[in-house]
């Protein structure tokens, strides 16, 4: 397979929220696709990719490192329902080994998802933990998952301060009440994160299917993961059911291709593609293109 070597691509306006001074992660000698550069928490544009049911080891990272145009990768922190579907398997010492070679992180936390049962569900009727469709619960229930994902990025990954953690939330049904409770579930995420923790807030789901144009509602995500697999595999805009006008100060991270199972450098990774155009760990001070690895 062919891989297609990074342009340099203008890097647009600010992320409105201002991501405070961190430790500056100096960078191991990388490989042939990348330059040398120390990074710290901040937003570019970047080919990237995040896989959740296939562990990461130093192999895989090396390997996809040395021989694709990857600079971002998406690694799951933690929640409870993300680790009943399988995203488990990293480690504080994987996400070390991430960092120090040059890779920018988009932190994830998958915890509880909508109920199908309740009417709501694309979802697995299976999950140890769901949002009440209760609106003043799912509310404490958000805050409860920033609470939890606070602790872990910051006593067991590190994460440096003012970083964005990207809530997880899968797609869901819009009717009884559904929609009314993911946006109270996520404005208690967003308050507590912006409020209590060292933290910014963020929320990864699809354009369409977990209604991403109503979480608008202060406190709004700083920043957005919107799944829309086939549209536009090299930027973050012109996606369906999503506003170019919204989250548009370089705050998104378009996941453009779903479940793909590839190898580079004899190292195969189930993943889904990423054109990061928004917040990351360790970012980078220079711009590169999302030129796409794959594609079906």
């Amino acid at each position: 397979m062919s891989v297609l070597r990074n342009k340099p691509h203008r890097l647009s306006a600010k992320l409105r929220v201002a991501l405070v001074a961190c430790a500056v992660l100096l960078v191991s000698t990388p490989g042939v696709l990348h330059t040398p550069v120390a990074r710290a928490a901040t937003d570019y544009y970047a080919e990237g990719f995040d896989t959740c049911t296939d562990p990461l080891t130093n192999a895989k990272l090396l390997a996809w490192w040395n021989n694709t145009p990857i600079w971002t990768v998406g690694l799951y922190l933690g929640g409870e329902d993300g680790a009943t579907v399988g995203c488990t398997g990293l480690t504080p010492t994987t996400w070390g080994y991430a960092l120090s070679l040059g890779y920018g992180i988009e932190p994830f936390w998958y915890g509880a998802q909508m109920n199908p049962s309740q009417g709501c569900g694309e979802g697995d009727p299976g999950l140890p933990a769901y949002v009440s469709l209760n609106t003043n619960t799912a509310y404490v229930q958000g805050e409860s998952e920033a609470s939890q994902a606070a602790v872990a990025a910051g006593t067991q990954y590190g994460v440096p301060y003012g970083s964005v953690i990207y809530l997880d939330s899968e797609a869901f049904y819009n009717n009884s009440g559904c929609v009314a409770a993911a946006e109270s579930f996520v404005q208690g995420w967003d308050n507590y994160l912006d409020s209590v923790t060292q933290f910014v807030p963020g929320l990864y789901g699809s354009s369409c299917a977990s209604y991403l144009s109503n979480m608008t509602n202060a406190p709004v995500p700083a920043a957005i993961a919107p799944a829309d697999p086939g549209v536009d595999y090299t930027g973050v805009y012109g996606l369906q059911c999503l506003s170019d006008g919204l989250w548009n100060q370089n705050q998104r991270i378009h996941q453009d291709t779903g479940e793909v199972w590839t190898q580079f450098g004899g190292q195969y990774l189930s993943v889904d593609e990423d054109c990061a155009g928004g917040p990351v760990i360790n970012g980078g001070g220079q711009p590169h293109n999302c030129a796409y690895f794959y594609h079906p």
